[in-house]
């Protein structure tokens, strides 16, 4: 028997609803912001793996040229990077000296050089430039060891 003024509705009250509802929420945000994440996380890891395609691509560029005297060779070591839209390069080349390293151009030419290589892409507005980066160091073949 039930007693007069008490209902026997098994349902849901407003505050139960209302905490079930928070619950989700803060479920709902916290998958939302774990997407966001991996979907920036992404295109960092896409655009690191562009610099280092165009980086590689700039090495094999630089190892396949001829040797240019140190003063001329930045010039001469650059190339066109009309098929790698959204990204740009600086090269930077020294002379190198096995003993005291890297030098400033001089001459004459020792027949080492040390080229410094640097690809740069900035991504969407919401991402952190990629910069990846390059030592080579380039011989004379004309010259001796």
């Amino acid at each position: 028997m039930t007693r007069p003024g008490c209902r026997t509705d098994d349902g849901v009250t407003l505050i139960e609803l209302l905490v079930t509802l928070t619950i989700l929420g803060i479920g709902f945000v916290a998958v939302l912001a774990g997407l966001a994440t991996s979907s920036a996380s992404s295109d960092q890891l896409r655009n690191a793996a562009g610099a280092d395609t165009v980086l590689r691509s700039f090495a094999e560029h630089v190892k396949g040229a001829a040797y240019t005297s140190c003063a001329r060779a930045a010039e001469a070591y650059d190339q066109p990077l009309d098929h790698y839209p959204g990204f740009t390069t600086d090269v930077t080349v020294s002379s190198w000296d096995p003993e005291a390293g890297k030098q400033p151009c001089r001459s004459p030419d020792r027949g080492l050089q040390l080229v410094e290589v640097s690809v740069r892409t900035a991504g969407a507005a919401d991402t952190r430039a990629v910069v990846v980066q390059l030592l080579l160091v380039k011989r004379d073949p004309d010259r001796a060891p």
